[in-house]
């Protein structure tokens, strides 16, 4: 609901000082890594071409963490002062993820860190859904994030054309004495990581995991699309500024060297593109939200289906995918396995970690921190808070779908499809989704 026309204009300049401060809270960990302990061991970037890095510890992370609960709690105070409404279902599986988390905190160092960080996360990503409801805090939400777009595509490409370059140079330079400071001995096993690591150009930005920046990349390129094509179709002609950004996060992307991002930003493409071709048709109108959903089965469904057909015949066959699946077998293994309460509370983050080489697959050589898949992940270490928090990124990402059906933002939809003008009209409302009135004047402000 947009409740836009209800807020006088103190309480709108009260919601965008709120917007600000959650996404200066969420910004400032796109753009500054985190270091929770120092690892320079596995990372053979450039020393004398880097020159200072700045990070978050786990004494400034915490802090940041705590900050963004307060900012979040302000936020959602004013939109309920503002005469918005609570979003009640999803602020209950919030609670319920948030209070499984506290549960593990003191238990270790690494959940006090990881679940902060998560709640934290969630509380934010809460007090953005209810902002969102009103006109201006959902368009800098959106200028805002497709914005980070362009100092990302600077990022990933000093890294490639820059950086790696000159790590390669150094390292060829001086092999014995980098490997002396680092106390690593020629022929190795952590020697055979550390070059492994140098050789590979994949661009990580601040997240220090090439798929990870890659993927959010894909995000936020495919979120500057929609901002783009809503203009092209709503005015006719095109919008130079979304498409530039659309540009550099392609670029980027490809940078990161990430195929599961460069895969969704085609399969998005396609399906898209399906969705205005098919506009006319009321199936494929209604077919928003079953496509959501149907993404993520897919994805589950191709893993599962590697897994089950071995490992490659040769040394240079697909091993990511199968990889993978061994992460979520050991996973449900360790809960499945574990005590009664693990069925409840999860196992907790340290606990995966310690765990994993006992009921890791014997052909898997890796010892990893998680599943690497989001659901897989809570619900193994938050138990049924886990189960709640998945449940919370599917109901939003249905709803998302369900917002994207013309029939839905029309109304009764009666004459959407009939005429060309009205399907079009709303294949644009489709496209912008909440970002309907975002214009390039947003974009350059916040960038």
């Amino acid at each position: 609901m947009n409740e836009n026309a209800l807020v006088s204009e103190r309480w709108q300049r009260a919601l965008m000082g709120c917007a600000a401060m959650v996404l200066a809270s969420v910004l400032v960990k796109c753009v500054v890594g985190i270091a929770p302990q120092l690892y320079w061991d596995v990372d053979p970037r450039s020393q004398r071409w880097l020159g200072t890095v700045t990070m978050f510890g786990p004494g400034a992370l915490a802090w940041l963490n705590s900050a963004s609960l307060l900012v979040a709690a302000a936020s959602v105070g004013v939109h309920i002062l503002a005469g918005g409404r609570v979003a009640w279902r999803s602020t209950l599986l919030v609670l319920v993820g948030a209070t499984v988390c506290a549960v593990h905190m003191p238990r270790h160092a690494d959940n006090l860190r990881l679940c902060g960080s998560w709640i934290a996360a969630s509380a934010l990503g809460l007090a953005a859904l209810h902002l969102a409801t009103h006109d201006g805090p959902r368009r800098l939400f959106v200028a805002a994030l497709v914005a980070l777009v362009v100092p990302w595509s600077f990022e990933a490409a000093w890294f490639t054309w820059v950086e790696h370059p000159l790590t390669l140079a150094d390292y060829e330079a001086d092999l014995a004495a980098i490997l002396k400071s680092r106390r690593i001995a020629y022929g190795s096993a952590r020697h055979l990581m550390f070059e492994k690591r140098m050789l590979a150009a994949d661009a990580a930005g601040p997240f220090a995991m090439s798929n990870v920046f890659g993927s959010v990349s894909a995000a936020l390129t495919v979120l500057a699309a929609a901002v783009g094509v809503g203009q092209l179709a709503e005015r006719r002609r095109i919008a130079t500024a979304p498409l530039l950004v659309v540009a550099a996060g392609i670029a980027t992307v490809a940078m990161t060297r990430s195929k599961g991002a460069a895969v969704s930003v085609v399969a998005v493409a396609a399906t898209l593109g399906a969705a205005w071709l098919l506009r006319r048709f009321v199936f494929a109108r209604l077919s928003f939200a079953g496509a959501a959903l149907g993404a993520v089965v897919v994805v589950v469904a191709v893993v599962i289906a590697r897994g089950a057909a071995g490992p490659p015949p040769t040394a240079e066959g697909e091993i990511s995918l199968l990889f993978r699946s061994q992460y979520w077998r050991a996973a449900g293994r360790m809960l499945l396995h574990g005590e009664p309460r693990d069925i409840l509370t999860g196992v907790g983050p340290a606990s995966f970690r310690r765990d994993y080489p006992q009921w890791k697959d014997e052909l898997n050589p890796e010892q990893v921190n998680s599943s690497h898949n989001v659901l897989i992940d809570q619900v193994t270490m938050l138990g049924l808070g886990g189960a709640a928090w998945g449940l919370l990124l599917l109901g939003w990402l249905l709803a998302a779908g369900q917002r994207a059906s013309p029939v839905v933002i029309e109304g009764s939809g009666s004459a959407v499809g009939r005429e060309r003008d009205g399907a079009d009209r709303a294949m644009t409302k489709a496209a912008l989704g909440p970002n309907h009135g975002v214009e390039a004047s947003d974009i350059g402000w916040t960038l």
